[in-house]
């Protein structure tokens, strides 16, 4: 069930890349709103799924939806921790410092944040 997860959340990034690509470029509004059309779509599929479900079924389905891990396996929620704490000891070894990724300039200005200093994120997407 989780690479079934896991897959299925990069084939949405896919197509949401793929639907926002202009002229061999991203623009960030085009991005923003592929992926709210797609975030609609999919969520429409997963209301459906959740219509199906069995009865019995439908009280853990719920919970999980909204971020309950009673039911995960501990050694499955260990191991994504322990990813994204090697993804973020990457970024900061490789002179990334800690902070929101993706700052425009404005907004790096604001925070008191150099625009041109990578930041790293803690995520499980540094690993790969």
């Amino acid at each position: 069930m989780p690479l079934a997860a896991f897959a299925g959340s990069a084939l949405a990034v896919a197509l949401v890349w793929r639907l926002a690509l202009v002229a061999g470029r991203i623009p960030r509004m085009t991005l923003l709103l592929a992926g709210v059309v797609v975030g609609y779509l999919l969520g429409g599929v997963l209301l459906f799924i959740v219509s199906i479900a069995g009865v019995e079924r439908l009280h853990d389905v719920m919970f999980w939806l909204l971020g309950s891990l009673r039911a995960s396996d501990p050694g499955l929620v260990t191991a994504v921790w322990v990813l994204a704490a090697l993804g973020t000891g990457r970024d900061l070894a490789a002179g990334a410092r800690p902070g929101p990724p993706g700052l425009g300039e404005e907004q790096a200005a604001h925070w008191a944040w150099p625009p041109s200093a990578p930041s790293a994120c803690f995520s499980c997407w540094g690993v790969c």
